[in-house]
């Protein structure tokens, strides 16, 4: 039987997928990583001049093995949030916040016995966390973690 000639035409039709243009890294996010490295490489520093202080807490091995799973564990969350990964932005934070506690909790304790490089290392190291808190979560930076 021949073709009905009254039947619509036939096409093949199919969506094609709008590529979007890939988001530049903002330069807060790599203020962010540089910041983390200067405020752990400060951290390192102050515990090497109050030496005496530190060995007093902990053995020398746990302090080593502290050190290389922080770098570890920091690193690889760094580079995470480096690439957009918006868990390790939250991840961070619990991070951050449990740091914090940890801060407020044993800071009474130690007060009178913290050297004072230890002291002004808090300091910057609590102003690099809130810089480092408002570019991730206030600032436009924070557009990186919503395109991935």
């Amino acid at each position: 039987m021949a073709e009905n000639p009254y039947a619509p035409p036939k096409a093949v039709v199919e969506d094609v997928a709008i590529a979007e243009p890939a988001m530049e890294r903002p330069r807060g996010i790599t203020l962010v990583v540089q910041l983390a490295a200067a405020q752990y490489l400060i951290g390192l520093a102050s515990m090497a001049f109050a030496w005496d202080f530190y060995a007093k807490l902990q053995s020398v091995s746990a302090t080593v093995v502290g050190q290389v799973f922080t770098v570890a564990i920091t690193v690889f969350l760094y580079f995470k949030i480096y690439q957009g990964r918006n868990w390790a932005r939250i991840t961070w934070l619990v991070f951050a916040v449990i740091g914090l506690v940890g801060i407020v909790v044993t800071y009474p304790m130690l007060a009178d016995a913290l050297p004072t490089l230890a002291k002004i290392q808090g300091l910057i190291g609590f102003a690099f966390t809130a810089v480092m808190f408002w570019i991730l979560f206030i600032s436009p930076a924070k557009e990186w973690f919503r395109r991935r």
